[in-house]
């Protein structure tokens, strides 16, 4: 977008936008009561934020990535800044971010972990069916498919103490005044436990009565205020009431027409209420355990009901689309709020009663807060990619806790507070700004024909280049950081070395204003666009143009890279948006629908998202395809000049006449933060790398950093949910993993640190592996999609792997890959939900299968699978204690042996080829010579079931896994035990580096590195 068209537009909004304005600004510093920060809280704070840090340092800071480490620390340098300056509020948010941003150690702390991969904090494992927030304010607990249920600090996110239980837990509830967690599940028997000491309160637990067929299973739990009472609900349509001094049932309380799914008391203890499967809310009186009002609440089931402060009001929801707020002294409905049409699975109210919010099922997943006052929707909250099961408020009313099926915990921030920092020295307007990848500097460029840097902590400019002779209208830095290229009305691009500006090449050939760049990820190319109505993608390195489009048709107002660098977005006055090949400019796709000029263009580069906007302030999101979808976003009420991606995707940031800076949720389309403060057309913004910050610019002659508020606290940093599968590069300086959070992270195995992380596929990853060359590797997902990518050699920074190709199995998963010495070929095992026997081999350019066949006996189902070093091989154990060995290279079958008569747990190749080591799932090992069909020895390994087994690199040692976390390392040639370890979570992969590390992934999301 041309300078000289803001100038144009800017005239003709100026009175409207005066006053959006006014009214944006009474939105935006609303009050809902929260708690105001005070000098001694802050001070606690700091002083555990030391002792923690400390903790960190006697531990080894070396475990962590040091990126990590430096973000916690920057957040509390924060805080003590402002502090110092007696701004209170900024620095407890600084504070309470940086504690939770803090890496912590595991709580069984393993004395091999040399290596921290991802976070430890709010990672419990499978699906989480049960959250509670004790009243205290001191700890919230969440139930897992794990059958653990874990107590967190709710002041910093570490993982206080696990409860080990026999049964699948799906209720908790703190108690009140006591150190009190009642647990109740998939059992007619509910746990209470001492959560400060760890100790059970009765050794029997309480003894539930049992429904018709003598199975009962525990739904909700509730203390009564004063914690003389317990209220069990069950699936047994009946709600009981016990004693909790001396362990006696009081109550029974029958009548319900369904399972009984929620329960809670009043604040004052008074009333008892229970929501169940008929759609009925009845409310007893709690101390007689009499009913006292029922009234239909709900077209279905209840799932979920919360009391406010004033007992007479209470919040419903199931299973159709509304949330209901009930007077239960008159049985009227006073509310009713549009939830979600896949109903609500959770409810919480926020202590003062202010706030009520809400978490749906499938397929919606969001969560929602409502100011109750006036029924307005305050913050709609995505990131679940499954059903909300517990949501709690914290005390003071500033965040809000949620936990899911897809075993996610997550720290919602509820701030409403609007703050910015002001950058200040342009004499001129500011046209364009953007973020250096370390995420520490910014680069603008204005009228005043300057390039500023900026480190964003200090008002005034690091540095000022004075590189052209006309106003600065684009900046862009190259994707290692190395290079700021600017371009100008003086019809040349600059490009500067990022740290002393001093001039590294020159590129001439514009006839006009140059109004647009981009770098290609691969450091290599530029493209640029200009009022002259040129398009051109330069080579960098010999300064001269790859190709040029003279005749673009209209000034070019926009240009942006995306999948993966292969195609090229441009935008312009023909009210466009072209997509053209890389690098030959030849055109891929028209985008037509916009009305007006297309002022601004944004794209994700790993992903096909495009967005632009127009002239009108409309935006649309473009989703690349055989058949591109587009969806747009409106709230603007003036011409969007600028627009820009989350470094992760996810957000999208907008701005323009208007003056208000917009984030948006891109997956749902909703507006999640904006920003009012400048006085002027904001020309650009940009997003920091840790997403949580933003940077404008515009006619006002000033930068403004931003703080996004009411998102999520706590920066994930590594995988949000359980590992599927890791694979080690040759030289073992590099580590893959694979998620069930659909991505492929890319870490380096000496600092832990995370290089990338790779979105393309859009199911749960099941396999990876590497060639033999560490060049290449291959990854699968659930869905079937095998794709190969090209891997950069490590000295090669900030540089991406790169799909080479991709190809799809048709209604198969696949479970296990491998490549041929040449990795011409790639061997899988594939798997349907009917059928888990198919074997298949095929060629990795072409995606053609070259050959199939059953891996084991149509009636066996196969229990594990592995493939040979060069995928000559196949083994393959069935529950039925029989393995087969195939030649993948002809299909023969070789060889057909029972090593134990019992069900095979696991299998593997020595990386000779020269004997196969199996295992039952009672621990018995036998080592195999496969090709004299005998076994050599064997040994028992562990106490535990047995759950997998891997050889290191040189066949000298084997490790096996077990359930409870134990890992135990032997001898492959005596079966002598070497090493040992516990980890606080269920392993489920693992991988040699060298002969004396292992990488272990676990269910919960985190990755370790343990040597001996």
């Amino acid at each position: 977008m041309t300078a000289a068209w803001v100038r144009r537009q800017k005239a003709m909004t100026a009175n409207l936008v005066s006053c959006v304005v006014s009214c944006y600004v009474a939105v935006a510093l609303c009050s809902w009561g929260l708690a105001q920060a005070n000098k001694e809280t802050v001070q606690a704070w700091l002083t555990a934020y030391e002792k923690e840090r400390q903790e960190i340092q006697q531990a080894g800071e070396e475990r962590f990535a040091r990126s990590w480490l430096q973000l916690a620390d920057s957040y509390a340098q924060r805080a003590r800044d402002a502090w110092q300056a007696g701004r209170w509020a900024e620095a407890e948010l600084a504070i309470l971010r940086a504690r939770w941003i803090l890496p912590s150690l595991p709580r069984e702390w393993a004395g091999g972990v040399r290596r921290v991969f991802g976070s430890t904090k709010l990672r419990h494992g499978p699906a989480i069916t049960a959250l509670a927030y004790s009243p205290d304010g001191k700890y919230f607990a969440t139930a897992g498919g794990d059958l653990t249920v874990r107590v967190w600090d709710a002041s910093n996110g570490r993982e206080v103490r696990s409860f080990v239980c026999d049964f699948r837990p799906s209720a908790l509830a703190f108690a009140h005044t006591q150190p009190w967690l009642a647990v109740g599940g998939h059992s007619a028997v509910v746990r209470v436990w001492n959560v400060q000491n760890g100790q059970e309160r009765w050794a029997e637990g309480l003894k539930i009565a049992t429904g018709m067929g003598g199975k009962s299973l525990v739904l909700a739990l509730a203390f009564a205020p004063h914690d003389r009472m317990l209220a069990v609900a069950t699936s047994a349509q009946r709600v009981q009431v016990w004693q909790v001094d001396n362990t006696t049932r009081i109550f029974d309380l029958a009548g319900f027409n369904g399972p009984v799914h929620c329960v809670a008391y009043s604040g004052d203890g008074e009333y008892l209420a229970a929501g169940s499967s008929d759609g009925l809310v009845r409310v007893f009186q709690a101390d007689k355990g009499a009913l006292w009002r029922a009234f239909r609440a709900n077209t279905g089931a209840i799932f979920a009901l919360a009391f406010f402060p004033d007992k007479n009001r209470i919040a419903v929801a199931g299973q159709d689309s509304f949330v209901r707020v009930f007077d239960i002294n008159r049985s009227q409905e006073l509310t009713r709020l549009r939830a979600s049409n896949s109903g609500t699975s959770a409810l919480a109210a926020s202590r003062d009663g202010q706030l009520l919010a809400a978490g749906a099922m499938l397929p919606e997943t969001a969560i929602r807060i409502w100011r109750v006052a006036d029924s307005s929707l305050v913050r709609t909250f995505r990131g679940h990619q499954h059903t909300i099961q517990g949501l709690a408020f914290d005390n003071s009313g500033r965040m809000l806790i949620s936990a899911g099926q897809d075993g996610q915990i997550r720290l919602w921030e509820l701030s409403t507070a609007q703050s910015s920092t002001d950058l200040v020295g342009h004499e001129g307007y500011v046209w364009t700004v953007a973020v250096h990848p370390d995420g520490r500097r910014i680069a603008s460029g204005g009228a005043d024909a300057t390039v500023r840097i900026w480190t964003g902590q200090a008002s005034e400019p690091l540095q000022v280049w004075k590189v052209h002779t006309a106003a600065v209208t684009a900046v862009a830095w190259s994707h290692d950081g190395k290079l700021l290229a600017s371009a100008s009305g003086d019809r040349t691009i600059r490009l500067l070395d990022a740290q002393s500006g001093q001039e590294k090449g020159r590129l001439e050939g514009h006839q006009g204003t140059v109004t647009c760049l981009a770098f290609h990820p691969n450091g290599k190319w530029l493209a640029s666009g200009g009022a002259d109505r040129k398009l051109v993608l330069w080579d960098i390195s010999s300064g001269k143009p790859i190709r040029v489009l003279e005749r673009y048709g209209s000034v070019v107002t926009g240009v942006a890279f995306v999948s993966g660098g292969n195609l090229l977005a441009s935008s312009g006055g023909d009210q466009l948006v072209r997509v053209w090949h890389v690098p030959n400019l030849e055109e891929h796709r028209v985008l037509p629908g916009h009305r007006q000029t297309v002022t601004a263009l944004a794209g994700t580069e790993q992903g096909d998202i495009i967005a632009s906007a127009d002239g009108e302030g409309q935006i649309f999101i473009w989703q690349l395809a055989d058949t591109p979808r587009r969806y747009s976003l409106t709230g603007h009420t003036g011409p969007v000049s600028a627009l820009a991606f989350s470094w992760d995707g996810k957000m999208l940031a907008s701005a323009g006449a208007d003056r208000i800076v917009r984030v948006w949720d891109r997956l749902s389309g909703t507006e999640v933060a904006q920003f009012v403060g400048h006085k002027d057309w904001v020309a650009s913004v940009a997003f920091f790398p840790d997403n949580r910050r933003i940077v404008s610019c515009g006619v006002d002659r000033t930068l403004k950093i931003w703080e996004l508020a009411g998102q999520e606290i706590v920066t994930n940093y590594g995988h949000l949910r359980g590992i599927r599968a890791v694979a080690v590069t040759p030289d073992g300086r590099r580590l893959l993993s694979g998620s069930l959070d659909t991505t492929i992270r890319v870490w380096d195995l000496a600092s832990a640190e995370e290089l990338a992380t790779l979105t393309e596929h859009q199911d749960e990853i099941t396999a990876l592996a590497c060639d033999a060359s560490g060049k290449v590797f291959a990854s699968a997902d659930r869905s079937g999609t095998v794709r190969i990518w090209e891997l950069p050699p490590p000295e090669a920074k900030n540089v991406l792997p790169r799909v080479r190709s991709t190809f799809q199995i048709r209604r198969n998963s696949v479970y296990l890959l491998a490549f041929t010495p040449d990795a011409s070929q790639v061997a899988l095992w594939l798997v349907t939900g009917a059928d888990d026997k198919t074997l298949a081999v095929y060629d990795v350019k072409t995606g053609k299968a070259l050959r199939t066949f059953p891996a084991h006996d149509r009636s066996v189902a196969v229990t594990c699978l592995s493939f040979s070093q060069d995928a000559r091989f196949a083994a393959v154990g069935g529950q039925n204690g029989v393995v087969r060995l195939w030649d993948l290279q002809t299909g023969a079958l070789l060889k057909t042996f029972s090593p134990f008569g019992t069900m095979v747990a696991d299998l593997t190749f020595t990386h000779d080829n020269r004997w196969l080591v199996v295992a039952n799932q009672q621990g018995q090992l036998q080592v195999r010579d496969y090709q004299a069909d005998k076994a050599v020895y064997s040994w028992k390994a562990g106490a535990r079931p047995l759950l997998g087994l891997a050889v290191d690199s040189q066949d000298k040692t084997v490790a096996t896994w077990h359930e409870g976390g134990e890992i135990f390392v032997w001898e492959l040639a005596t079966g002598k035990q070497v090493a040992s370890f516990r980890l606080a979570g269920l392993v489920t992969s693992l991988a040699f580096v060298g002969a004396n590390q292992l990488v272990v992934g676990t269910a919960n999301g985190t990755l370790y590195l343990l040597g001996w």
